[in-house]
């Protein structure tokens, strides 16, 4: 896994830090920020331009990895629609959540981290397990079902990538949405 940033904050109660990490996540059921009545926690962003999630599933706590993409997908949309994105943007960054997150249960090992980060002119997703293998795209057969999953996220993103650490990104051009919204 990559190494985390010494606070990075998440949009919970908690900082995530590399001491923090499998314990810094949204309690099962709630979003980030709100308690289990889904009251605000009262905890803000220091910079509204600039907004972050951070879920983080174990696999001693989070129970069947093959139903954490549905969490990662439910909490990402209900954050997105918080922040205010459009529906279409929305829809796109979720299914990317979707694909990399289930690509990170299913291929990967131990943890795994998925990072939302909102700023003026772009929204970025990174999802990272820890696994010491890199994500490969695959050709996958007309007569396979699986091994799309990363021709997905590149098109429906506006660019993405694989850092050397394994750690998978997207990043969606939020300045052309809010303009079409406008």
């Amino acid at each position: 896994m990559p190494a985390l940033p010494s606070a990075t904050t998440s949009c919970g109660a908690h900082p995530v830090t590399s001491e923090t990490a499998g314990t810094a996540r949204p309690a099962s059921g709630t979003l980030p920020g709100r308690s289990p009545g889904g009251r605000s926690s009262g905890s803000g962003y220091p910079d509204p331009r600039r907004r972050a999630l951070t879920l983080v599933f174990a696999p001693d706590a989070d129970g069947d990895r093959l139903l954490w993409p549905r969490e990662a997908r439910a909490v990402a949309n209900e954050e997105l629609k918080r922040w205010g994105i459009p529906d279409g943007l929305r829809d796109r960054v979720e299914l990317v959540v979707s694909e990399l997150v289930t690509n990170a249960s299913v291929h990967g090992e131990g943890r795994v981290t998925m990072c939302l980060t909102a700023g003026v002119t772009a929204l970025r997703v990174t999802v990272a397990d820890e696994s010491p293998r890199v994500p490969i795209p695959r050709d996958a057969r007309p007569n396979q079902e699986s091994g799309r999953g990363l021709l997905l996220v590149a098109g429906y993103s506006g660019n993405w990538g694989v850092d050397p650490d394994g750690t998978v990104w997207a990043r969606f051009n939020t300045a052309a949405q809010s303009a079409a919204a406008g």
